[in-house]
């Protein structure tokens, strides 16, 4: 479980992404009722994870018993598939109503670092797929020069996402972040783990202020519309990019960056 299970709840619902369709539920079995046996709505789901599943029944040629798969799972010991077929060596499963990313299975070869066989296995888990959209921020970054700031503000610090981004902009080979300013925003629990990781040169609380001076992008990997409304209105502080990029905190969703901004928001 992650941080970006809180996104997947708050969004089950939503298009494009439809999280709550990847499994439904049947509606018989998830209609709710009150202490008057009274139906008060479905509002039974079947929350996503991304997991390893180990094959225990096949028809389809070319996918053996035994054979791991990572991919997007419902939270629960089994799970089985009507219509699904192979491709590229992935298992691909026919669900024309949920986004297209979730419905590919990876196989894990077992001679990989990602085999369930060595000590890496677990790393699938816990990087994927937080790293590939890392990785992809840091790139927006890279193409667009950082928008012109000279410090870049990471949400989330402690997710998966905040750290590929920071890793990636920390390791890039070409140098091109030497002087851009790396900051994340944590809660005070974390704010420990992130100082380990050496991958940001300051840390703030979710309560703190930017210092003025600088221009900041902004990287909202939590959720909270608070961080720039707060900060846009301090004297000094300069925020010229607003990339909303995840709902990872506890706020309720009211409260939300989603929720405070559309996409034409500067």
């Amino acid at each position: 479980m992650t941080a970006n299970n809180k996104f997947y709840w708050s969004f089950g619902e939503k298009p494009p992404f439809n999280f709550n369709k990847c499994y439904p539920l049947d509606e018989k079995t998830s209609t709710l009722v009150d202490n008057k046996d009274t139906p008060i709505g479905n509002d039974y789901m079947s929350p996503v994870v991304w997991g390893i599943a180990e094959v225990t029944s096949t028809t389809i040629e070319g996918v053996e018993v035994g054979a791991q798969y990572l991919g997007l799972l419902p939270i629960g010991d089994s799970v089985s598939f009507a219509k699904a077929s192979l491709k590229d060596g992935s298992i691909v499963i026919d669900r024309p109503a949920t986004f297209a990313a979730y419905n590919s299975f990876n196989k894990i070869e077992s001679d990989t670092a990602m085999s369930t066989s060595c000590e890496y296995s677990d790393l699938a888990l816990v990087c994927f797929p937080g790293i590939v959209t890392g990785h992809g921020l840091y790139f927006r970054m890279l193409e667009q020069n950082c928008y012109g700031a000279n410090a870049i503000v990471i949400t989330s610090a402690s997710s998966k996402v905040a750290l590929a981004m920071a890793f990636y902009m920390k390791n890039d080979p070409n140098k091109k972040f030497e002087n851009i300013q790396i900051i994340g925003y944590t809660s005070n629990n974390n704010m420990q783990f992130c100082k380990q990781t050496g991958l940001y040169d300051s840390l703030f609380c979710y309560d703190d202020i930017l210092p003025p001076g600088k221009k900041y992008v902004v990287v909202d990997i939590a959720g909270r519309a608070d961080i720039y409304t707060r900060n846009m209105n301090k004297k000094g502080v300069d925020i010229i990019k607003l990339l909303v990029v995840g709902n990872a905190s506890g706020i309720e969703d009211k409260k939300s960056t989603f929720s405070a901004f559309t996409i034409m928001q500067r």
